[in-house]
């Protein structure tokens, strides 16, 4: 052998331990990453079939609040009377006329304005849609299931 092979021999010999350390380091680097993307595919898959032998199911109902509204509405009315009410105690006796003929116009307006009010509100009653999971309709009643199919 030449001399200039001996010395790189020689030098490869002292870097051995250097390169070995590092190849070591860059196999595990790649094992765990594999393994990784392994996990990764094998967790993807399943959760694909899971969704396809599983399918969620949702329901949608419909509720109509006008009967809610107009109770509201009615309780509102009733309010203002007796708000009305307790302000017409409290005025004078001698001022009864014009106090009367202000409420009477008074009155006027809230009703016109209440009855506005309750148009709207009968215009801009909305549904209400509940969405409801496959695991939520599971634990549904026989009475709710029966009002479903109504």
């Amino acid at each position: 052998m030449s001399q200039a092979k001996v010395d790189k021999y020689k030098q490869d010999k002292k870097k051995r331990a250097q390169i070995m350390k590092k190849q070591k380091r860059n196999a595990m680097i790649a094992k765990i990453a594999g393994g990784i993307v392994a996990v990764v595919l094998v967790c993807w898959i399943g959760v694909s079939i899971y969704n396809v032998v599983n399918p969620e199911t949702s329901s949608t109902y419909t509720v109509d609040a006008a009967a809610l509204d107009d109770y509201l509405n009615q309780l509102t009315a009733e309010s203002e009377t007796d708000a009305e009410e307790s302000t017409e105690a409290s005025t004078e006796t001698g001022s009864e006329e014009s106090t009367e003929a202000s409420t009477e116009s008074g009155s006027e307006e809230t009703t016109e304005a209440s009855t506005e009010s309750e148009e709207a509100t009968e215009a801009a009653t909305e549904t209400e849609e509940v969405t409801e999971t496959a695991a939520e309709s599971e634990t549904e009643s026989p009475a709710e299931t029966a009002t479903e199919a109504e």
